[in-house]
């Protein structure tokens, strides 16, 4: 990527309600459907095995927080929502109680701090990144805590979080240095 960002592992459910299309599409045939101003760009990186990463780019009017408080299948509630892209987000206990701070539409739907999350601002024209505190949530529309960052203030952030080292399929959520919200979607389950 050309632009410094700031990254942190997404693993509550995030959604992104914006006009109804099918939720099976892959990213390619969503960007082909949807038209309007939520998404500004799409870049796809692709390795030599042929895995691919799409880095979707976002307004920030055509974003918002869903949170359930218990687990559910992302489809499922995405299906629900009439959701155009949805990914799972925020990590949560066994018994599907989120970990972190979750505010969702203004409304606080898990109360605790300390992890580093991402969100917008209560108007809606500022993206959130970090770790806020009991008196930022008044200020706040949408947030959701993650695991850690991978990218800060554009250089690298070595992390002593291993949760995030597990196999696994990955969200990464960030801001390029033009404000536009970026999503990064990997396939970790297979071999690169």
């Amino acid at each position: 990527m050309d632009r410094a960002a700031h990254f942190f592992i997404l693993s509550v459910i995030f959604l992104l309600c914006l006009l109804p299309v099918i939720c099976s599409q892959s990213a390619l045939e969503y960007i082909r459907v949807f038209s309007g101003n939520a998404i500004t760009n799409m870049t796809i990186y692709k390795n030599r095995g042929g895995n691919k990463v799409y880095v979707l780019h976002f307004s920030t009017e055509h974003w918002s927080v869903l949170a359930t408080d218990r687990l559910q299948r992302t489809t499922k509630l995405s299906r629900q929502n009439n959701c155009t892209w949805a990914s799972n987000a925020g990590p949560y206990h066994a018994d599907g109680s989120s970990v972190g701070l979750v505010v969702s539409q203004g409304e606080i739907r898990h109360e605790s701090y300390g992890g580093v999350g991402f969100g917008l601002t209560e108007d809606n024209t500022q993206w959130v990144i970090g770790t806020p505190n009991r008196s930022d949530v008044p200020y706040l529309s949408e947030f959701v805590t993650g695991f850690d960052w991978l990218v800060r203030d554009g250089a690298m952030v070595n992390s002593t979080d291993t949760t995030g080292a597990v196999l696994a399929a990955r969200t990464a959520i960030g801001v390029d240095d033009e404000g536009r919200l970026l999503l990064m979607i990997i396939d970790g389950c297979e071999k690169w």
